[in-house]
């Protein structure tokens, strides 16, 4: 495990990075004025990710392996920016539908990476052109996928605000007692509240129901 000293920083970054990558890492923290930590199994990462605000998954690990540690970040670490490097423009998308709010490759550079977990910590997102394009392309094929097995995500229109509150945190994965917590009330509330979405969207799992939300939230995003 590598620290490197705290500057005036605006957030802490956990890595999982091979020794390769690690100057990448380390040259984008400093660009942000950022500690950096860096460890090197997931063990370790899932064990310390909780005291950082930013987690930036290396590409070391198979493809499968970082999109499942990716998941499992964004799941147990909902608060978390999640950054990840991958090795080309479809395993960039692979990963923004895992949960990374940041992707980057080792050829688009530290000042690249930097840049994006900086915009993204403001809530944004910094993409070029032709990753716009692929996700533009990847929304596309989702929505006529939905089409083609008569799903209608457009019924999350009947939720009220609190439900649509509840459906965004069912997104994210979260149980009833931490929906409970994030929202400030009860847990039985909560149960009430996810029987009302599953019975207007017309779906049997929490889990669809955060599928039908995130798809409409990203279908309404499309039409701005």
């Amino acid at each position: 495990m590598i620290d490197q000293p705290q500057t005036d920083s605006r957030s802490r970054i956990l890595a999982i990075l091979s020794p390769s990558e690690e100057p990448l890492g380390q040259a984008a923290a400093s660009a942000m004025r950022c500690p950096l930590t860096v460890v090197r199994t997931r063990e370790e990462l899932e064990r310390r990710m909780g005291e950082y605000q930013v987690v930036l998954v290396g590409d070391h690990q198979t493809r499968p392996e970082r999109i499942s540690t990716v998941r499992r970040a964004r799941t147990q670490h909902a608060e978390c920016l999640i950054a990840s490097i991958a090795d080309d423009l479809p395993m960039k998308i692979e990963l923004l539908e895992a949960g990374a709010g940041v992707v980057a490759t080792l050829e688009d550079g530290a000042d690249v990476l930097g840049q994006r977990i900086a915009v993204a910590l403001d809530g944004g997102i910094l993409l070029n052109p032709e990753e716009a394009a692929a996700v533009v392309a990847r929304l596309q094929h989702l929505s006529h996928l939905c089409v083609d097995q008569g799903v209608d995500v457009d019924r999350c229109e009947f939720l009220t605000k609190r439900e649509r509150e509840v459906a965004e945190l069912l997104a994210r994965r979260l149980d009833n007692a931490s929906i409970a917590r994030e929202l400030g009330i009860a847990v039985g509330t909560v149960k009430t509240h996810v029987h009302k979405i599953l019975d207007k969207l017309d779906v049997d799992t929490r889990t669809l129901a955060g599928v039908y939300w995130r798809v409409f939230v990203q279908k309404k995003g499309e039409r701005r």
